[in-house]
């Protein structure tokens, strides 16, 4: 009686442990080798379900039918298994689909065999009820049909272990654990078969086929729980993560890492934070980090962008947050984020933005540039108002002419770095035209405006350039006006009027600084 206890309470087990898997997986079901998975759990089910009726039932017809029907289990369980193993490693191209439906047709036709063998025999040569204790059961001796039907099953596995096998060997991560977690689930149950097929004497004749199913299922349940097997599938990390050098995590809905690449491993170690399997994003507060956790959690298609010092040097980073969808584009089943490193982009970028607002060869603002701060700074409220001043170059043109081009842009710089010597560090320069420049002081007085003005010309007139030994002197004419505070000023009217005054200076004799209130 007690061998017939155990066998009940292993059986149970079993049951208990299929069920419970077919209840999680069904709801992943939309992942790739997710319904493939869902049958292969299915095809178990049965044959542990049969198992279980089988020791329940007394009589030769009960105890034959219910072991015929754990057949179905037996025959489909590699096939399935090998459906399961193709998809869930992305090899399920059209030809393997095609010898997957043949296995299962050559498989359904020895199942018709079986079950009809009372009346053609072509399985089986003897079934008989043979006593163990207490315990009945039922002892089948197989045709040279049945043998080599059966013989087919772990050749059928074999090529899906394989399968898993290449899959491990080529990836890495979360996803290296994933595959070895189902590896080692689904391989239990086999080695179980074949022993007890080959070799029954080693194993207790009490204990059911299906009672290799249990630790097969604690074992893919402990995936499912620490990997989160079948929750985002691995082909795309198979696919991405090592095409990429981009750090790459993947999290669930509620913002928990299942899978790394090496590069977010290293980049995240550079952060100070070191993402780990089953860990959560949140659990690494650090203010940087932010806009990236909040895109996470709420699983918003997002840029955040950050700089972090490394090493004491700033660098700068951007992580785009991707939701993962579904199968059927339904469902958000988790994120991607991808971590980059922006520090070289951001560097030229900035060196465009500087060229295109820059004076190439002096390095001061250009026209446009300087227009758009005028407007920016002059739409503002002050209580002194601002000072303009247009500075032309007295006599450039026989510089040029005389001494040439390339000493010519030489006094050009020349002529700016005492500008900058003689204004404050608010005061803004840029270059409208060949060698005029303008410069905008902001809330200053009129007494300052003119006395910055007749600075910049004593600073410059007191200068020489030295051109092979001989010493030059250049002067400056100015034009000088001050606005009075009010918001909105008028480019082009405010500068023809200092336009005006530059034009006095040169023609009373240039070297000279023209002085006025501009009034709007």
């Amino acid at each position: 009686m007690s061998e017939t206890y155990l066998s009940l309470f292993l059986n149970s087990l079993s049951i208990s442990a299929m069920i419970m898997m077919i209840l999680i997986t069904c709801k992943r079901k939309h992942v790739r080798g997710g319904s493939q998975f869902v049958t292969l759990i299915s095809v178990m089910t049965i044959w542990a379900l049969s198992s279980f009726f089988e020791t329940l039932v007394s009589g030769y017809s009960s105890m034959l039918f219910w072991r015929n029907t754990t057949q179905i289990g037996s025959f489909l369980l590699p096939v399935a298994f090998l459906d399961f193993s193709t998809a869930y490693t992305g090899v399920n191209t059209g030809n393997t689909k095609r010898l997957i439906f043949l296995l299962y047709f050559i498989q359904s036709i020895f199942l018709i065999l079986i079950f009809t063998d009372e009346y053609t025999h072509m399985m089986r040569t003897t079934i008989k009820i043979i006593s163990i204790g207490e315990f009945e059961i039922l002892k089948i001796s197989s045709s040279p049909l049945g043998t080599f039907a059966v013989s087919l099953h772990p050749i059928i596995a074999i090529y899906g272990f394989i399968r898993l096998l290449l899959f491990m060997k080529n990836t890495s991560g979360v996803s290296k654990n994933q595959v070895f977690i189902v590896f080692w689930g689904s391989l239990i149950p086999f080695l179980f078969l074949w022993l007890k097929t080959t070799l029954p004497s080693l194993i207790y004749p009490l204990i059911p086929m299906s009672t290799s199913f249990f630790p097969g299922s604690l074992i893919i349940l402990y995936g499912v729980y620490k990997y989160d097997f079948l929750s985002i599938s691995p082909i795309a990390r198979n696919k991405i993560f090592d095409m990429v050098k981009d750090g790459i995590v993947i999290c669930t809905p509620d913002g928990r890492i299942v899978d790394y690449n090496r590069a977010a491993k290293v980049l995240s170690g550079n952060f100070g934070i070191g993402v780990d399997g089953g860990a959560y994003l949140k659990e690494y507060a650090r203010k940087e980090f932010e806009q990236w956790f909040d895109n996470v959690e709420n699983m918003n298609e997002n840029i955040s962008e950050f700089k972090i010092e490394i090493e004491g040097k700033s660098r700068d980073f951007e992580i785009h947050v991707y939701p993962i969808k579904s199968k059927n584009e339904k469902n958000i089943i988790g994120t991607i984020s991808l971590i980059r490193e922006i520090t070289e982009h951001k560097r030229k970028s900035e060196e465009l933005e500087i060229k295109a607002h820059t004076d190439g060869l002096t390095g001061i603002l250009n026209r446009n540039a300087f227009i758009n701060i005028f407007r920016s700074v002059t739409a503002g409220k002050t209580d002194r108002g601002y000072g303009i001043l247009m500075i032309d170059i007295d006599h450039f043109k026989q510089i040029n002419d005389k001494f040439g081009h390339i000493y010519g842009d030489h006094v050009l710089k020349g002529i700016v770095m005492h500008i900058e010597e003689s204004i404050r560090d608010a005061d803004k320069i840029g270059r409208i035209g060949g060698e005029e420049f303008a410069i905008l002081l902001p809330d200053t007085s009129s007494e300052e405006t003119r006395d910055i003005a007749e600075r910049i010309r004593q600073n410059v007139e007191k200068k020489s350039f030295d051109y092979s030994g001989e010493k030059i002197s250049i002067t400056i004419s100015i034009g000088a006006a001050h606005i009075d505070k009010h918001d909105g000023i008028e480019f082009k009217k405010a500068f023809a009027y200092i336009d005006k005054l530059l034009y006095e200076s040169k023609s009373d004799g240039r070297n000279r600084v023209s002085f006025g209130k501009y009034e709007i």
